[in-house]
């Protein structure tokens, strides 16, 4: 019975948390396939911490659209301490043209280091769509 309860809660984990990383995927490939590219400047950085104590790092950039608006916010995605790039540096950016407060470094994709997180996130899913649907039929 205890088994059935973690397993269900775990279940029920992965489907509420799903739509959060399906957003940002989404958003990442919008990037790639419509993004237009510019340069800017990494001004500053706002660091985060998980509750593991794992740094992430977001660079607040400044730059300019190809409408010669003025953009100083930070990225989407955060850096690891490995991938910290100087403050000054000039980047490549990668910005939507109808909302180019949405951005990335054109050079970091977060999915490509996490990658195998997400495949194991989703087998994960899947396994406890199962495993909910089977505790719901035993209720019956």
């Amino acid at each position: 019975m205890i088994i059935e309860i973690l397993t269900s809660s775990f279940a029920v984990l992965i489907l509420v948390l799903l739509p959060f990383i399906g957003r940002a995927y989404w958003i990442y490939k919008q990037l790639q396939k419509n993004g237009l590219k510019t340069q800017g400047e990494i001004t500053a950085y706002e660091e985060c911490s998980n509750n593991k104590g794992i740094k992430s790092f977001f660079p607040i950039v400044r730059f300019s659209t190809n409408h010669r608006q003025e953009v100083h916010q930070r990225t989407l995605y955060g850096l690891k301490a490995n991938q910290y790039i100087g403050k000054g540096a000039k980047v490549e950016i990668i910005y939507l043209e109808n909302k180019p407060t949405r951005f990335m470094l054109q050079d970091h994709n977060p999915f490509k280091t996490d990658g195998l997180i997400l495949a194991a996130f989703i087998v994960s899913f899947f396994i406890s769509l199962l495993v909910l649907l089977h505790s719901f039929s035993n209720l019956f």
